[in-house]
């Protein structure tokens, strides 16, 4: 894959192709599941950045107008902050 700079953005020279995009779906099952695993492993550090990532696209699909997804990605930041919270004693 070659990746080339363009006005301080990098992308990649055969965009889009097939198999590039990931579903809504398969992204909040991959999140859900990755929240879980790491609540298992007691992971407050990488529950944080879950909840990091599940705001940024929550950001996105507010911006895209698309308020179910951003409720759904919301959720699960929710989910993760509060996992994160009963790992370190705080409840």
């Amino acid at each position: 894959m070659l990746y080339m700079r363009i006005d301080e953005a990098y992308c990649v020279s055969d965009y889009p192709r097939k198999g590039f995009f990931m579903t809504n779906e398969q992204l909040y099952a991959y999140i859900e599941r990755a929240i879980t695993e790491r609540h298992l492993a007691g992971d407050k550090v990488q529950l944080n950045k879950l909840q990091t990532a599940c705001g940024v696209i929550m950001l996105a699909a507010q911006d895209t107008s698309q308020p179910a997804i951003a409720k759904q990605f919301q959720i699960l930041a929710a989910r993760a902050a509060n996992l994160a919270e009963k790992i370190s004693g705080r409840r």
